[in-house]
């Protein structure tokens, strides 16, 4: 576990996993992205290889792959992208 502590800033494991919800949401912008950094890292160097994200072309999604992206300068996780035929034409531009 002191990979993880070293790589998300200065909070340690257990206090990323007592952030609630509330919590965040009430967060200035720039926080609330640093703390989704810290999240994203300790989460790929916990679970890395075995770790992947969804990927819907959705707003949410999008943000996450951008985020992972901002903080590798790629995407070193897979992403998942179910085709449900269901979504609109431009998405399969």
């Amino acid at each position: 576990m002191e990979r993880i502590e070293l790589l998300v800033n200065n909070w340690t494991r257990e206090e990323i996993e007592q952030w609630t919800a509330e919590e965040l949401r009430l967060l200035p912008l720039d926080e609330k992205v640093e703390r989704s950094q810290a999240i994203i890292k300790a989460a790929v160097a916990a679970f890395q290889p075995k770790i992947g994200f969804a990927m819907s072309f959705g707003k949410d999604s999008t943000a996450i792959a951008h985020m992972v992206k901002s903080i590798y300068g790629q995407i070193p996780i897979p992403a998942l992208f179910t085709d449900t035929r269901l979504k609109f034409p431009e998405t399969y531009g």
